[in-house]
């Protein structure tokens, strides 16, 4: 089976993004979040229409920091969504939106 051509395949953007709680956090307590916030602000239609990824292997614990995969036409609603973050379970804090890039190696 061939593979699409550039011109068709569906184009994605990676947000990067900080963490900034009062303590440490896990990366499932930091994932339940992120997606509970993005339901409640995009609305289950438009979460599966932007193809949303939240990489695992890309996330730092030492640092909070990681990485989300997303449609390129999804890129502002889920950067919106991620400012309204208030805070992780019973700690306070909020989600930073560092950079947004086309490819993996520019994060």
């Amino acid at each position: 089976m061939k593979r699409l051509p550039p011109a068709i395949r569906p184009k994605y953007r990676y947000i990067s993004y900080n963490v900034h709680c009062e303590k440490d956090l896990e990366f499932e307590t930091v994932i339940g979040e992120i997606w509970d916030t993005l339901e409640e602000y995009l609305g289950v239609r438009k979460l599966s229409e932007g193809e949303i990824w939240i990489m695992k292997n890309q996330y730092n614990k030492k640092h909070q920091k990681g990485v989300i995969k997303v449609q390129r036409s999804m890129e502002k609603d889920v950067i919106a969504a991620l400012t309204l973050l208030s805070g992780f379970n019973d700690n306070k804090g909020f989600l930073q939106v560092e950079n947004v890039s086309g490819t993996l190696k520019n994060i």
